[in-house]
C-alpha cells in the first residue's frame, strides 16, 4: 500500500466512499440498518451516523465495512484499490472528466455538474400573508454566459408573483463546493436591485444517466412590502409541476420544523380526526405525543408602548431565550429523502438510476 494516506486519512476516505454511494441510492439510515439486517449483519444506528456525518468518520472496523458494502452490493475492490494506489476517493467516484483540485467547481464542463442542468419548478412559502406558495422556474444552462464571469454556471430564476401575470426575473450563477458538498446560486435582479441566494446539498452523481429529481434548499431575500426585510426561508426544487393538492403536502416540509413538533390542542385534536391518515400512524401519533402546557404571548402587546424602555427590552431579550424557538433549521437527509420519495417522476428521464437502490 502507498504512504501517502495516514490510517484516520484512509478511514476517512471509506467513509466518504459510503457516504456518497448511500447518498446516491437515496437511502436513510434505517434504510441502511434494515439492508443489513437482511442479510444477517446487526450494524446500529448510531455506527451509520458515525459514517453519515461529515464531521465523523474517524474510524471504521473491517466489520462493518464488510457488511455495507455486502448489504448494499457496494465494490469493496475499487474502495481497496483505490487506497492501494493512493487515488482520492471523491475523484474516483467521479472520475471520468479532468479533475479539479481546488476547492469549488464554476466551470460547467465539469463533473460537479452532472445531473444538474435543466429546468426545476421551485416553490416557497410567500413573504405576505398569502396561503398559496410562491412558484417559479430555476433555470440552470451550461450554454449561456454567466452575468460577471462568462465562463461559471449560468442559472436563472422566474419567480410568479401571481398579480397579474407578474414575475421577477433574477440572473447569476451557481457554484458547488467540492470539500463539503454544497451548490450555491447567486441571483441578482438589475430591475428591482435585489440579489437572492440559495444553497443546498450537491449530490455528486457518477454516471451521466443520473439527474438530480428534487432537492430542498434555503434562500436568503427580502420580504415583500414596504419595509424589504431580511427573510430566510425554505424552497423546494422540482423537475415536475406540483398539483395543488402536491403543494399541500409539500407546505409541511417548507416549515422549519425541528425534530419535536409542537401542535395546539385545536390543531391535534383536528388532525386526529382526520380520516386521510392510517389508522396505524393515528394510533402512533397518540401513543407517542406527551401533552404540556405552553404559553402563548404576542411581541407587539408585551412591548406595546415601551419600545424604548431598555428594562422592557432586556426583559424580552430573556423571555425570547426561554422559548421553544430552535437556534437553526437544518434540511436534514430525512427531509430530502421524503420528498424525492413523495415526487419522483415515473419518467425514466428524470429519475435517479441505480441498480442498487431501494425506494
Amino acid at each position: 500500500m502507498g504512504n501517502n494516506f495516514t490510517y484516520d486519512e484512509i478511514c476517512q476516505q471509506i467513509c466518504l466512499f459510503l457516504r456518497v454511494t448511500i447518498r446516491n441510492q437515496k437511502m436513510i439510515q434505517e434504510d441502511v440498518v434494515k439492508k443489513c439486517e437482511d442479510n444477517g449483519f446487526c450494524i446500529s444506528q448510531a455506527t451509520i451516523s458515525n459514517i453519515m456525518n461529515e464531521t465523523g468518520g474517524k474510524s471504521i472496523s473491517l466489520r462493518t465495512l464488510f457488511a455495507i458494502c455486502k448489504s448494499l452490493s457496494i465494490p469493496m475492490s475499487e474502495l481497496f484499490y483505490a487506497i492501494e494506489n493512493n487515488i482520492n476517493i471523491y475523484d474516483k467516484l467521479t472520475q471520468s472528466k479532468p479533475k479539479n483540485k481546488n476547492r469549488y467547481f464554476y466551470l460547467p464542463s465539469e463533473d460537479a455538474y452532472d445531473g444538474w442542468f435543466g429546468k426545476y419548478h421551485v416553490y416557497s412559502f410567500q413573504t405576505n400573508k398569502e396561503k398559496s406558495l410562491l412558484h417559479g422556474i430555476l433555470n440552470l444552462d451550461p450554454n449561456k454566459p454567466a452575468v460577471h464571469n462568462s465562463q461559471e454556471c449560468y442559472a436563472e430564476l422566474i419567480l410568479y408573483t401571481g398579480e397579474n401575470k407578474r414575475f421577477k426575473e433574477y440572473q447569476g450563477s451557481a457554484v458547488a463546493s467540492k470539500k463539503i458538498n454544497a451548490m450555491y446560486c447567486r441571483l441578482e435582479s438589475e430591475k428591482i436591485g435585489e440579489i437572492i441566494y440559495l444553497t443546498f446539498y450537491h449530490w455528486p452523481f457518477t454516471s451521466s444517466n443520473n439527474e438530480l429529481v428534487c432537492e430542498m434548499a434555503v434562500v436568503i431575500t427580502t420580504s415583500s412590502g414596504h419595509q424589504h426585510l431580511p427573510t430566510a426561508q425554505r424552497i423546494f426544487l422540482c423537475r415536475k409541476e406540483l398539483s395543488e393538492d402536491e403543494q399541500e403536502i409539500l407546505k409541511g416540509h417548507l416549515r422549519l420544523n425541528k425534530a419535536e413538533m409542537l401542535l395546539s390542542e385545536k390543531e391535534y385534536i383536528d388532525f386526529i380526526k382526520n380520516t386521510d391518515i392510517p389508522e396505524e400512524f393515528r394510533a402512533r401519533l397518540k401513543e407517542k405525543a406527551s401533552k404540556e402546557t405552553y404559553y402563548s404571548v404576542a411581541e407587539s402587546e408585551l412591548m406595546l408602548n415601551h419600545k424604548e424602555d431598555i428594562s422592557f427590552i432586556k426583559s424580552l431579550s430573556l423571555l425570547r431565550n426561554h422559548t421553544k424557538a430552535p437556534n437553526n433549521n437544518k434540511i436534514s437527509n430525512n427531509t430530502n429523502n421524503y420528498l424525492y420519495k413523495l415526487f419522483k417522476q415515473n419518467d425514466s428521464s428524470h429519475a435517479k438510476k441505480s441498480n442498487n437502490k431501494t425506494d
